[in-house]
């Protein structure tokens, strides 16, 4: 190593000792080792400059440096201190706060024997340092080459400590981003639902038919729906299910994602939020792709202080699933998804796109709901009941809750199992309501009389619940009520409440302006149990005392001083005020069903500016809580926009929109970005407070954000009722926002569907799947055969996205299937494209003639096959299919799919009798097609049922020379081994595919040819040979190889164009070394066009390869020949091939003047014979200046 590197080597470690120096100071709580760490960084810091100095001023040619060069070798002591300090940095460093922002406190966070490690590091480099700074060079050499013994045993150690530093940052990266993606955590509600399974709970439903066949994917059929009644264990078995595909399925191939839908937690549970959860689980088990993807989403949405849309993550999820061969989501409870918002149908239809793009397994538990049994109808099913082999270990494993008298009569164990089992007539819940029966039964009578009780009365959960809320009541009166109000916060909750924020909710009492901390229960007094199902029979005031508190806790003065202005700050308050999140988003839920009792105590927080303020924020951070140190939504939604109108009319609290409107506010008063309160109330679906604002004056006409109408807003949540409200009550179709859009033409855009020009909202309705709004259009007048600029009908939007009832609304309207697009392409030729195969199904039904062509003479099956969609290449097949029939270019369904390389679509064609030898495209058969693409699967079915001779006629020369350009030499030697084909053959030029190996840089396939005893010798039609294609190429392996049998005999080819010359013009410089070592030398050339001598050395300053020319040797730059004077750099010609040497053309080229693409540089002057019959010639200098050839 020399000077400068060892200088340049403790320079670096001066930089990075400063920051670790600097982390070591700041350190709070600092302890003793941290000091000594701190003072030997130090001192070791002033040793290594002055050492720099000493390198910077001394001799380099001195014994002294030599010994020097041992502190900087590779695992040498400067090595061991970088090392050092890494760790120390890295360690230090680590951590992250709440919202994902770095620490701002450093730590001290390693252990005795580390830290003496460290300073016995730093001692011994002081010591060397202070040895070389004496400058005995002797002693320095003997004293490196001790410390390096003694290091190589803590070597191991020391980078086993890095590794792990870096597998703790690299884990807590991938914490952020998974907290960043969803903080919804249902690996969490995994593992609590199994710790309560009992050991082969649900063995019998993995072992169903049903299910091994869904596993395996034994059927077409890749969904599997699974009803049960309320209580039967659905869950369980969803979870055990779970638990089986990630212990004995999952890979980093197969993906596995799951969610736990919740009645109570259907607020947060939107489809976004459950698309995130699905990402997220990708994400953490390290699915290939999935993690850079997502990060890439981040980073996106981070500059901005956004969340990615229904769409974003849709795509995203796409992408990362096209990357597994199969991926299993399991959905436990789709019926507590929420209904009114739309999250269920959205998430179906995501689900739905999903499984018609990837090979998604979908597993979907639920209640018997007639529309979601409906939506699965085709599914496999199983339905799911308690079993007696789950109930009875069940049972069992809960008897020692039981009282004693249980526990020493050998009788009462067998009859509660046979008494509870027989009575739950396949409901989980009541064994466990029934068990939890007995539990204050102190005798064997009890015991029996309530066993025998439970088999005679009707089995239902709502009489179990009775009997707990009779023992519920049967406590001291405080606790009886304290239960009461815990299970009123429980069963009317919005979502599951923390313990923390349940005690501060209970610690509220009317009426005041604070909270007393005294007030504030035990949290091991707070119980729970779900019983919302009675909730109004036992607690018919629970929503008005949960409203109340909730606004009482909103008016506490604190909050009346306004939102905060920092991070910090903002967090300290949710701490210190856990029930402010939940009561600010949540009130008026709560209110919308009491709110007459409510105006006074609404009104006086709505209209305080600072309790408002406060509240905007706190529901900024329920939504967007990791993203709020980005300061967005602390900035730009925080803020008094928001009139009191459009509060009220958000939650729809139609009574509180009354008094305020009787009290003279301003119905159209607009809430800058918001929009005006008609808006708030349409997006939200509140149609009695819809009508209430339209009565009221409202105008209906008045533009919402992004200058959207009113209606728009309706028609993109496919809101049925509310559009047709606003239709009667005069809303205009017509009316555009800002980009120039109709209501639905919004929605358009964001589907990224092609041309929007000439289309109406029936084909945005159509695009989207909104068959609601389609038949509200139809039913309102609209064609349903409307055409726009393309052709397109509606019919034809709705089949080529999949959207199966659009199809079907459509066709019940009497859509046409014999209308065609500009491209004469009709509806099932879309839907095959895309690969719906039940959209296909329903027009097929409709339409049976199949074989309708476009202009390319394509029918429905060549688009299927074309795009390997081997369940609609089956289903049209089924239907009658021709599978011979031929398009506009000879080309079959088998050749399409042969081309695009989709094997097991080729074998379907072939077992319906699709006709290989007969099919050809351009002359090339099905065979050829595959050879071309590199599908050496289909090539390897399609040759034993071809004849060689047949075959190998057919196939052009052209074809061959592709091949070998490709380097596909696994294809020829399949060709090889089973036709009779001639491989001596040349292109116009009169190449060898020899030539063509060579210049293409094929080695390979070069050697393979060789082989087979192609001439090497060969020359083309303008007299160049291997050795000038081999140094055109560039490639010193391949001219090397090509030298053991081709000398270098000739000077130039017939052109004059020597090794050199095409060496010079690709700027190989270890090509014109070689040439050069082995004797050749350059010419010089003249050319009529352009009008010159050229000397390699020409060609290379032409071709604009300066620097290869100053690297070259003074013997090399010599045997180039003598720089023509003037010569300089020509202009690229963009984008354009020499079909001659196929190069880049520079400067002058030969042009068809007919034909398009058909270029030749100056150096490869094309021939007469090289042009079509009638074609000619043009000399373009277009691109040389005039000086070139001076």
């Amino acid at each position: 190593m020399d000077p400068l590197s060892i200088t340049a080597s403790i320079v670096a470690l001066l930089q990075l000792s400063n920051k670790v120096i600097s982390y070591l100071n700041d350190v709070e709580d600092a302890s003793k080792d941290r000091a000594k760490c701190a003072i030997e960084a130090t001192n070791l810091h002033s040793l290594l400059t002055s050492l720099r100095f000493r390198l910077e001023e001394g001799d380099a040619s001195s014994p002294w440096y030599a010994a020097i060069r041992g502190l900087a070798t590779k695992k040498g002591p400067l090595d061991q201190f970088k090392e050092t300090l890494e760790v120390l940095q890295a360690r230090i460093t680590s951590g992250k706060g709440r919202f994902g922002q770095a620490i701002d406190v450093l730590t001290w966070k390693f252990k005795k024997e580390e830290v003496d490690l460290i300073l016995q590091c730093m001692e011994r480099l002081k010591t060397l340092i202070g040895i070389a700074l004496q400058m005995d060079h002797f002693k320095l050499s003997q004293a490196i080459s001790n410390d390096m013994t003694f290091v190589r045993g803590l070597m191991p150690s020391m980078q086993a400590d890095l590794e792990s530093i870096q597998q703790g940052l690299d884990r807590a990266q991938l914490d952020a981003l998974k907290a960043w993606i969803s903080p919804i955590d249902f690996l969490a509600q995994q593992s609590d639902i199994l710790r309560h399974r009992h050991q082969n709970t649900g063995q019998w439903f993995l072992s169903a038919p049903e299910f091994t066949d869904w596993l395996d994917g034994a059927t077409s059929n890749r969904t599997l729906f699974c009803p049960g009644m309320p209580g039967a264990g659905k869950t369980m078995l969803a979870a055990v299910t779970v638990d089986h595909l990630v212990t004995s399925v999952r890979t980093s191939t197969t993906g596995v994602a799951w969610l736990y839908c919740s009645y109570k937690s259907r607020i947060e549970q939107n489809v976004e939020a459950l698309l995130e959860a699905i990402l997220q689980q990708l994400v953490l088990a390290n699915t290939p792709g999935v993690v850079q993807l997502a990060k890439q989403l981040q980073q996106h949405h981070n500059t901005r202080g956004s969340r990615p849309t229904k769409d974003e993550l849709l795509e995203t999820l796409q992408t990362s699933s096209a990357q597994l061969t199969r991926f299993y989501i399991v959905i436990d409870a789709l019926d507590e998804c929420a209904v009114e918002n739309g999250t269920r149908r959205q998430l179906s239809a995501c689900l739905a796109q999903m499984r018609n793009s990837t090979d998604v397994c979908l597993m979907v538990t639920s209640r018997h709901i007639p529309d979601i049994v409906q939506e699965f109808r085709d599914a496999l099913k199983i339905e799911i009941r308690a079993r007696d082999e789950d109930i009875k270990p069940f049972i069992q494993g809960q008897l020692d809750r039981l009282p004693r008298c249980v526990q020493h009569d050998p009788e009462l164990p067998r009859m509660i199992q046979e008494k509870v089992a027989g009575a739950i007539d396949g409901m989980f819940l009541l064994a466990r309501l029934y068990i939890d029966s007995l539990l204050d039964k102190r005798t064997k009578s009890k015991i029996c009389s309530t066993l025998e009780r439970l088999s005679k009365e009707v089995k239902t959960v709502e009489r179990a619940y009775d009997h707990a809320i009779e023992r519920l009541e049967s406590q001291l009166p405080e606790d009886a009520a304290l239960a009461k109000r815990v299970l009123t916060w429980i069963v009317y909750a919005e979502r599951a409440l923390t313990t923390s924020e349940l005690c501060h909710a209970l610690a509220v009492e009317s009426g005041e302006t604070s909270l007393d901390i005294d007030n504030i229960l035990d949290e091991a007094d707070v119980v729970s149990e779900y019983l919302e199902g009675i909730r109004e029979t036992w607690s018919p005031g629970g929503q008005l005392y949960i409203a109340i508190t909730c606004l009482t806790y909103l008016s506490f003065d604190t909050f009346r001083h306004g939102r905060c202005s920092s991070d910090g700050r903002l967090e300290d308050r949710l701490i210190k005020h856990p029930f402010f999140e939940y009561a600010a988003h949540n009130w008026g839920k709560h209110a919308s069903s009491v709110q007459e009792n409510l105006f006074d105590l609404a009104a006086s927080i709505l209209t305080d500016d600072g309790s408002m303020s406060s509240i905007v924020q706190a529901t900024s951070v329920y939504r967007y809580g990791l993203h709020l140190t980005t300061g967005h939504w602390i900035t730009e939604k925080d803020n008094d926009s928001r009139t009191c109108l459009y509060i009220a009319a958000l939650h729809g609290h139609e009574h509180m929109v009354h008094m305020l409107l009787a009290k003279g506010v301003d119905v159209n008063e607009d809430c800058g970005r918001h929009g005006s309160a008609l808006f708030a109330a349409v997006r939200m679906g509140h149609t009695g407070t819809v009508e209430l604002l339209l009565d009221s004056g409202a105008s209906i006409e008045a533009k919402a954000p992004k200058l959207r109408s009113i209606l728009q807003i309706a028609f993109q949540n496919n809101d049925r009722t509310m559009a047709l409200l606003l239709l009667q009550r005069g809303a205009d179709a017509a009316i555009t926002d800002q980009l120039q859009q109709t209501p639905l033409e919004l929605a358009w855009v964001d589907a990224g569907s092609p041309g929007k020009e000439g289309w109406i909202p029936i084909h945005a309705a159509a695009s989207k799947g909104y068959s609601q709004v389609v038949q509200i259009l139809i039913e309102n007048g609209t064609s349903p055969n409307t055409m726009d600029n393309r052709r397109w009908t509606p019919i034809m939007y709705a089949a080529q996205r999949g959207h199966v009832e659009a199809v079907r609304v459509l066709l019940l309207n009497k859509a046409r299937l014999d209308i065609y697009d500009n491209n004469e392409r009709g509806p099932i030729q879309m839907a095959s494209y895309h690969g719906f195969p039940k959209v296909v199904e329903q027009l097929a039904t409709f339409d049976p003639s199949l074989d309708m062509r476009d202009r390319r003479g394509s029918t429905a099956l060549h688009e299927a096959a074309a795009q390997g969609h081997l369940d609609v290449v089956l289903l049209l097949l089924g239907r009658g299919a021709d599978a011979n029939i031929c398009d506009n270019q000879k080309r079959t369904p088998i050749i399409a799919a042969s081309s695009h390389g989709h094997a097991e679509v080729v074998r379907t064609l072939m077992h319906h009798g699709a006709n290989l030898p007969a099919t050809v495209f351009n002359g090339w058969p099905a065979l050829t097609m595959a050879a071309h693409n590199g599908h050496d699967d289909i090539v390897e079915m399609l040759l034993p049922t071809c004849s060689g001779s047949q075959v190998a006629s057919s196939i052009p020369v052209s074809f061959l020379f592709l091949l070998v350009e490709k380097g596909r030499l696994s294809t020829l030697q399949l060709i090889n081994s089973q036709l009779k084909i001639d491989f001596a053959c040349s292109d116009p030029h009169g190449g060898s595919l020899l030539h063509a190996a060579v210049l293409h840089r094929q080695y390979d396939t070069f050697t393979f040819l060789k082989d087979l005893g192609l001439d090497m010798f060969a020359i083309d039609q303008k007299g160049d040979d291997l050795i000038c294609y081999a140094a055109s190429s560039g490639s010193l392996p391949l001219l090397d190889a090509v030298r053991r049998y081709v000398p270098l005999t000739r000077a130039s080819s017939e052109r004059g164009w020597s090794p050199l010359h095409w060496a010079c013009k690709v700027g190989a410089q270890s090509v014109v070394e070689r040439l050069v070592q082995a004797g050749e030398r350059g010419q010089s050339f003249a050319t009529h066009q352009p009008a010159s001598n050229w000397n390699p050395v020409d060609i290379a300053i032409y071709h604009g390869h300066m620097d290869m020319l100053q690297d070259l040797s003074s013997e090399c730059k010599n045997a180039l020949g003598p720089m023509t004077p003037g010569r300089k750099p020509a202009k690229i010609v963009a984008n354009i091939m020499c079909d001659g040497c196929h190069h880049v053309v520079f400067g002058a080229r030969f042009r068809c003047r007919t034909c398009y693409d058909f270029d030749y540089c100056f150096m490869c002057k094309p021939l007469p014979d090289h042009l079509h019959e009638g074609h000619g010639w043009d000399y373009d200098e277009s691109l040389i200046s005039t000086s070139d050839f001076e």
